[in-house]
């Protein structure tokens, strides 16, 4: 059997960093992101509320700020060596992320 497809996560597995986080520093808004995370990790709220408090806060970002995030992002040691395998292998390579659709297709391996 071939494979066909790699799905993978964004955060923390394709790029070193988070990019929520990442998101939050750049904005300034470190100390806010982290308290929701804190609730969330902590049971206090769950992982959906945490994820619409996170979005919440981030509404009046300019879409600049995504692309820049994007932009700064680092590469997981191994992530371009196992994206240019996928491509000389034919497997297709699809990433799933919680975050933002503007960050990722800001970033370049």
């Amino acid at each position: 059997m071939s494979i066909k497809l790699l799905a993978m996560d964004f955060d923390s597995t394709l790029v070193i960093e988070e990019s929520l986080n990442e998101l939050a520093s750049y904005l300034r808004l470190d100390s806010n992101i982290s308290s929701i995370t804190e609730q969330a990790m902590a049971g206090k709220i769950d992982f959906t509320t945490s994820m619409n408090l996170k979005v919440k806060s981030f509404k009046d970002a300019p879409s600049e700020a995504l692309t820049a995030v994007g932009n700064r992002l680092t590469a997981s040691p191994g992530a371009n060596e196992l994206i240019d395998f996928c491509k000389l292998s034919n497997i297709r390579l699809s990433i799933i992320s919680g975050g933002f659709i503007q960050i990722l297709d800001a970033f370049s391996l």
